[in-house]
């Protein structure tokens, strides 16, 4: 059973590494034609590549030592290739999650900066009535009776709402302009607070690394733990997620034979 599983996962780790290959052979081909062949290729020297190991432990266990010394030069070779496609499948993967969570982190940023300037345009305000009180109010002072001539009226149907002024009403019109004043200020803060709750509430959708400006949660932390830049640090994390995978995908299959030849022994 161990035996089975060993040999399953080499293949799978080599079966992983030729689909890298083999996207990078495609990536470089300049037509359909040079691509199918550049990929197919890729694929076909990784199956080799798998292969090597057994020609040159053969090789060396016969007493020869050229021929097992330049296997393992072409050996490093095809290892620096599928190295290269699988570092390039990484960067590619984390660039676009990099490229995803910078922008995240950039509006969560400005979602930040526009709740602090709401904020402070709402405490720059003194804190007046309700609208429904200041609305009341209003209501009441305009319908006030004002006599006009023989007919008794209302403020604001006798003075055509405080336009047209006369004697013995100034000051009434005064508390209707006082009152407006204040029903302005009263409407501008409860817009500012409504766009101010709504900020709130479109931040809550971020996560908690994006508000705090880590837009790329693994190299972030990885970044913070040692004090290292984020950009080296996504590089070391591709490397050597290629650098094992082409451990695994070299060498897997051999290390499953010696596995598989000390149980039948």
């Amino acid at each position: 059973m161990l035996r089975a599983l060993a040999v399953t996962l080499a293949v799978l780790g080599l079966a992983l590494s030729a689909a890298l290959a083999g996207r990078l052979g495609w990536v470089s081909g300049a037509s359909s034609v040079e691509a199918v062949v550049f990929a197919f290729g890729c694929i076909l020297l990784e199956c080799w590549k798998g292969l090597l190991p057994f020609v040159v432990a053969a090789s060396w266990s016969k007493g020869h030592r050229l021929l097992p010394a330049g296997l393992g030069a072409v050996m490093l070779g095809l290892m620096a290739l599928s190295f290269l496609g699988a570092m390039g499948f990484a960067e590619a993967n984390r660039g676009s999650v990099a490229g995803k969570g910078s922008e995240a982190v950039r509006q969560a940023a400005a979602l930040k900066v526009d709740m602090a300037r709401a904020r402070e345009r709402i405490n720059a305000r003194e804190r007046v009535r309700s609208e429904i009180e200041i609305t009341a109010a209003l209501a009441e002072v305009l319908q006030q009776p004002v006599r006009l001539g023989s007919d008794l009226r209302s403020l604001q149907v006798a003075t055509k709402d405080c336009a047209r002024l006369f004697r013995g009403i100034e000051e009434d019109c005064g508390k209707v302009a006082a009152l407006r004043t204040e029903l302005a200020a009263a409407k501008e803060r409860a817009r500012l607070e409504t766009e101010l709750a709504e900020k709130e509430a479109a931040l809550r959708g971020f996560s908690g690394l994006e508000t705090s400006g880590v837009g790329d949660a693994q190299v972030g932390g990885l970044a913070q733990l040692f004090g290292l830049d984020s950009a080296l640090v996504r590089t070391a994390v591709s490397m050597g997620f290629a650098a094992l995978l082409e451990v695994v995908a070299s060498f897997g299959l051999y290390f499953a034979s010696l596995l598989t030849a000390r149980g039948r022994s």
